[in-house]
């Protein structure tokens, strides 16, 4: 019988950690050989024993998990990986897959869905979940002067906290919610701007702060 495929759990609640261990290790094909709650763990995993799999929480407390995907070019051969996020979005998905991913599906997926995904990621096959694999559509109720037009009221003010250069935790007490949700809304700022990365949508918002106080006459 071949070998099942190594298998590295990079996930920061141990609830989740030890569920995807026993669905995994209830197969005859897959077997979780380590598990890591920081980036830091998983690169110690990665450095010390040979892996095939790897299933990537993406917010790992303060981590951005898919800084793990850039530091996997250090490593030769490099195991594949497949997302687990608790937002299924058809930008970010795309988005992962671009930086490397094999797959991306949601955290509160089936266990079915969540072996079928990690077989056809070791099979060499892209997947995305149902709504990430959708292509976004963008429904434009009439012309639009600028790009800014088509943010949500959430995302504008997570846009002026960007220009006051508050950080995500900042922006996310003003708003009630979680760092990890305010990185999402600048993700999906950064697809909807066209801006590619996060040093040039701070430029932006700057700009279009400027911009607003001349308007205003202030």
């Amino acid at each position: 019988m071949k070998n099942p495929a190594r298998v590295l759990l990079v996930e920061d609640h141990e609830i989740v950690r030890m569920a995807l261990r026993e669905l995994i290790n209830e197969t005859l094909d897959l077997r979780v050989v380590a598990e890591a709650d920081s980036l830091a763990q998983a690169n110690q995993a990665l450095q010390t024993q040979p892996l095939d799999l790897i299933l990537l929480d993406l917010t790992l407390g303060q981590e951005d998990g898919a800084v793990l995907l850039q530091q996997l070019a250090h490593y030769i051969p490099a195991p594949r990986v497949l997302i687990l996020s608790m937002h299924d979005d058809a930008a970010l998905g795309s988005h992962l897959v671009g930086l490397g991913a094999r797959g991306f599906i949601r955290k509160g997926a089936g266990a079915s869905e969540i072996l079928r995904a990690s077989r056809a990621v070791l099979n060499g096959e892209i997947v995305l979940s149902s709504r990430a694999a959708q292509p976004a559509i963008a429904v434009a109720p009439g012309p639009r002067t600028s790009p800014v037009d088509s943010l949500t009221a959430r995302e504008r003010l997570v846009l002026e906290g960007v220009g006051r250069g508050e950080s995500s935790k900042e922006i996310a007490t003003q708003l009630g919610v979680s760092a990890q949700t305010i990185d999402v809304y600048r993700f999906k700022i950064r697809q909807k701007l066209g801006v590619e990365n996060p040093s040039d949508l701070r430029q932006f918002a700057l700009a279009l702060a400027h911009t607003a106080k001349s308007s205003s006459g202030a």
